[in-house]
């Protein structure tokens, strides 16, 4: 029984490694030009943050800022759901509050990077604190930094 899964697991793969995949044209835009990113740069930790949640994305930024305080540069990408939690106003006195610990991050010379399609689509081209770029710049971070983590 376990053979025959398996042979079918393999016809399966075969035909999905054999098709033809058409992205439509509108997936990609004239955002994905944008570059912020010193391609000189070696990061030694990369951050990408995908989750909408405050307190994941709040103890992101907390261990960003931790790493800075043991000299390390870091750098953070932020994209799809995460931009929501960027975009978002927040009270001052809320515990997860996303801009009073970006703003922490920045003062002690990180860099925050957000995807330029995923901001066309939430109709914005103005984030605080982030600089909007694409994804030629999360590759150039995933490629270059000694470390990546994601969240």
């Amino acid at each position: 029984m376990g053979k025959f899964i398996a042979f079918i697991f393999a016809i399966l793969w075969v035909q999905f490694a054999e098709a033809q995949v058409t992205v439509p044209a509108s997936v990609f835009s004239s955002c994905d030009n944008v570059t912020a990113f010193d391609k000189n740069s070696i990061p030694d930790l990369g951050l990408i943050i995908y989750s909408d949640d405050e307190e994941t994305v709040w103890n992101a930024l907390r261990l960003a800022i931790f790493s800075q305080g043991k000299g390390d540069t870091v750098v953070v990408f932020v994209l799809g759901k995460a931009v929501d939690t960027f975009m978002k106003e927040q009270a001052e006195t809320e515990i997860f509050n996303i801009q009073i610990i970006s703003d922490a991050f920045l003062r002690n010379g990180g860099n925050i990077y957000l995807c330029a399609s995923c901001a066309k689509i939430r109709n914005t081209d103005e984030i605080q604190s982030c600089t909007i770029t694409s994804m030629e710049d999360l590759y150039n971070i995933v490629q270059k930094s000694k470390k990546v983590l994601t969240f």
